[in-house]
């Protein structure tokens, strides 16, 4: 429903973009990405971390953002819009993960289930969950995750810091 009012609104240039209130946990701080597809093909993929927002405005700004301010992507057209695969998750607060060398990251991830965020040296990458399907080997996860982020995929130093989080798929 909010994927039919925030972007045909956006599309058609309607007034008709207001939501009504959200209930309870939608009205609290959140973090979410929004994924858009057609045929399995990315068309835009906008999120962030950390809660900053009220999780209905942050998952609203993220499908608008999606849709038409990703700079890997060409603006969503009206046309496109009803081919759409819309793709919404919720992040739990990620938390500081100890580790150190890099094997023991690779020792400790839960395929499937963790989302890692990777700091170092000013750089910051991260693979949520549903990551884990194309990149199944936590090696390689963690090596893919590395060079998202500029880096060395097989690197680690004192600097390296890790927070793990989890996501819940709305739709």
């Amino acid at each position: 429903m909010a994927k039919a009012i925030i972007i045909e609104a956006t599309l058609l240039k309607t007034s008709s973009g207001h939501l009504p209130a959200p209930p309870g946990r939608l009205s609290e701080a959140g973090a979410s990405f929004v994924t858009i597809n057609i045929n399995n093909q990315l068309l835009g993929c906008v999120g962030c971390l950390f809660a900053a927002r009220p999780l209905i405005d942050d998952v609203r700004h993220h499908i608008t953002a999606a849709a038409f301010h990703d700079p890997r992507f060409p603006t969503l057209t009206l046309e496109e819009w009803h081919k759409t695969e819309l793709h919404i998750s919720m992040l739990t607060t990620p938390l500081p993960l100890n580790v150190d060398p890099r094997s023991a990251l690779i020792n400790c991830l839960t395929l499937n289930i963790d989302g890692v965020i990777l700091v170092e040296n000013r750089r910051l990458a991260t693979h949520r969950p549903s990551d884990w399907q194309r990149l199944p080997d936590p090696v390689q996860f963690v090596t893919q995750l590395r060079i998202k982020a500029r880096l060395k995929g097989d690197g680690w130093t004192d600097q390296s810091r890790v927070h793990l989080y989890q996501t819940e798929e709305v739709c």
